[in-house]
């Protein structure tokens, strides 16, 4: 299952789009399985903005991770990708930038201890961050 703001129809039987109503819905009706593995992959940095129709929330990343846990196993593993920068900013509506010092310290998952894994990923997502600025230069969002 797959949760967007958009509407979307997939040709693959098993795979299913679902926006946040219809989520909301089968949450309320106790009609959602609970999920073994979460990915969000370029998508909370853009929570609690108000770009994709979600209300505007400072604390808007931060409520995502506390809904997916209400919807996750005990057991349940979470890769999150986000922009990393030097410097923590909102490029307000388009995403949040977070320095590796306030994604390590952000209450976002307190039981996380795979500084390692973390590292890691932080490192992929900058060199493929990177090769796409190269690929594409894409113009700054300007707020006036």
């Amino acid at each position: 299952m797959t949760l967007e703001y958009g509407m979307f129809k997939s040709e693959f039987p098993k795979l299913e789009f679902v926006t946040p109503a219809v989520f909301r819905e089968r949450y309320k009706k106790q009609e959602l399985p609970l999920f073994d593995v979460i990915i969000s992959y370029s998508s909370l940095e853009h929570s609690g903005l108000g770009r994709y129709g979600d209300a505007i929330n400072p604390w808007g990343d931060i409520l995502t991770i506390a809904r997916v846990s209400c919807v996750s196993s005990p057991d349940a593993k979470l890769l999150i990708g986000v922009p990393v920068a030097g410097v923590d900013r909102i490029e307000f509506n388009a995403a949040r930038y977070l320095s590796r010092t306030l994604i390590s310290s952000r209450t976002l998952i307190p039981e996380l201890n795979q500084d390692i894994l973390v590292e890691e990923l932080i490192m992929k997502h900058e060199l493929l961050s990177r090769s796409k600025s190269v690929q594409k230069k894409e113009p700054k969002l300007k707020v006036k």
